[in-house]
């Protein structure tokens, strides 16, 4: 298997987040993956390592073959000094500020877009936002124009001070904790459909949620995301089944991107084709435990200079990880987002390709 074989298999298994990987390709071949791994890093980073299916999947991946690609290539992926800055490689803080006033737009608008992702990392975002002052609003989306502006770019020392700036930025150290633990952890509100719908139809589960929730200190919320569904009862919601989605997808993207549907080991979906005369690579899987949909959005650069691998608009934000409160509802108005969340991605990278 070639190293771009092996990483097309990996990255589609990942994305159904299975966890059986393919036997490592030959050292000759890893010249080839070296890159895309090491972007993957990125994409892990970006997306928060707090996904439901897809970031579990790709932690797995990352630690099966990480430690080969050190081992392969540790002279290139040694830390950098830690004096050394891409913020202050030429032309990047070009690159920021193209990312923050891009991500302001939205912002700036209310996220009329990324208010109708069907996710409940979405809701959670926005359910944060909401709680947040304007300042650190401001902070917490600096501190992810500057990580997606170095997701752009191919290098380790970019990769390592994504690290250093998750692991170090407060507004995203607290973002992150609000995560993981408290009120945006807990309730209904931040299941995904399916998992609410089978929690609430067991009797066992019922019974351990009171259980838990009487040590808290607070009240869980319940209520489903209105106006992203059309009721607050999740009794009352129909999740989206994976025949209606392909139904809606296929013909979307088929015609969007002037592709051809292709399957992929795992169930992944292919669509490779171009958007604005820009080459694009559409990956879709409908396999997840939890998560109805994962989309991932790849854009080729024969160069080498401008990375946008497995990624997404909502990835910009720390939303990505898949689409999991999809109903029969809302399904369609869900898939036809596309559109615009495809060109907005590839429109952002072709400037960024402009400066570099």
């Amino acid at each position: 298997m070639s190293g771009s074989d092996w990483w097309e298999t990996a990255h589609a298994m990942t994305q159904a987040d299975l966890r059986t990987y393919p036997a490592a390709p030959p050292l000759s071949e890893w010249p080839t993956i070296r890159p895309k791994l090491l972007s993957h890093v990125g994409e892990c980073i970006n997306m928060g390592f707090e996904c439901y299916a897809h970031c579990s999947a790709s932690i797995g991946l990352l630690h099966s073959w990480w430690g080969l690609l050190c081992l392969n290539f540790g002279r290139v992926t040694a830390h950098p000094s830690p004096t050394f800055s891409m913020l202050g490689w030429p032309g990047m803080e070009q690159i920021v500020s193209l990312v923050r006033d891009c991500m302001h737009s939205e912002a700036d608008a209310g996220y009329p877009l990324l208010r109708q992702i069907p996710s409940t990392r979405a809701t959670a975002c926005f359910d944060y936002l909401d709680s947040i002052s304007p300042a650190e609003r401001e902070e917490l989306l600096d501190a992810r124009a500057r990580v997606t502006a170095l997701g752009f770019v191919l290098t380790p020392a970019a990769q390592q001070e994504i690290l250093q700036l998750v692991d170090s930025k407060p507004a995203m150290i607290k973002y992150r904790d609000a995560m993981l633990r408290g009120p945006l952890a807990m309730g209904l509100r931040y299941q995904s459909i399916r998992m609410a719908k089978a929690v609430l139809s067991d009797a066992e589960s019922v019974a351990m949620m009171r259980q838990t929730r009487s040590t808290l200190g607070y009240v869980p919320r319940d209520d489903a995301p209105v106006p992203l569904v059309n009721d607050a009862d999740v009794t009352r919601l129909h999740p989206a089944k994976a025949p209606l989605l392909k139904k809606l997808v296929k013909p979307l993207l088929q015609g969007l991107l002037g592709a051809k549907e292709e399957k992929m080991p795992g169930g992944t979906m292919k669509y490779d084709g171009a958007l604005d005369g820009t080459s694009v690579k559409v990956r879709v899987d409908y396999a997840g435990r939890d998560v109805q949909m994962i989309y991932s959005v790849s854009i080729p650069d024969p160069e080498r200079k401008v990375v946008l691998i497995g990624s997404g608009y909502e990835h910009f934000f720390g939303m990505g990880g898949g689409w999991d409160y999809i109903t029969e509802e809302n399904a369609e108005a869900s898939v036809g987002l596309f559109p615009e969340l495809l060109c907005r991605v590839v429109a952002l990278r072709n400037e960024v390709a402009r400066l570099v």
